[in-house]
């Protein structure tokens, strides 16, 4: 048995150095507290493959997302144009919208990026990603 157990301290893979140990506790920390909120992503046909790579960031990130097609048709004071984005938020969406803008801004380099002015009550999600 003693040498069995010898063998297992010799052979043991070693642990992650601390610093990686630290950054993946922060990153567990970071995927938690993103959990908490809920970010939707609509889009037209033709901004699709944009729409699902945010929606795809977004997930690995931790948030609560997921993207639907529509034409826009209920918009009445947003004008879609092509190659932007249009961010409505809630009071508590704004806490994160600045991060959802980086994460964006991060994977399609020179897109257009508005945003609402202020907070508003929205039906569903705690941000909402307009892709046109």
């Amino acid at each position: 048995m003693a040498d069995f157990q010898e063998l297992q301290k010799r052979t043991a893979l070693p642990g992650p150095s601390p610093e990686k140990a630290k950054a993946e506790k922060e990153k567990e920390a970071r995927f938690k507290a993103n959990s908490e909120y809920t970010v939707l992503v609509f889009h037209r046909k033709s901004s699709r493959e944009t729409a699902q790579e945010i929606t795809k960031r977004l997930l690995s990130e931790g948030f609560q997302s997921s993207n639907t097609e529509t034409d826009f048709t209920e918009l009445r004071e947003i004008q879609p144009e092509d190659n932007k984005i249009f961010l409505t938020f809630t009071r508590k969406g704004q806490e994160i919208l600045s991060d959802i803008e980086e994460k964006i801004q991060q994977l399609s380099p020179g897109i257009q990026i508005r945003r609402n002015p202020r907070p508003i009550d929205l039906r569903r999600g705690d941000v909402q990603v307009l892709v046109f």
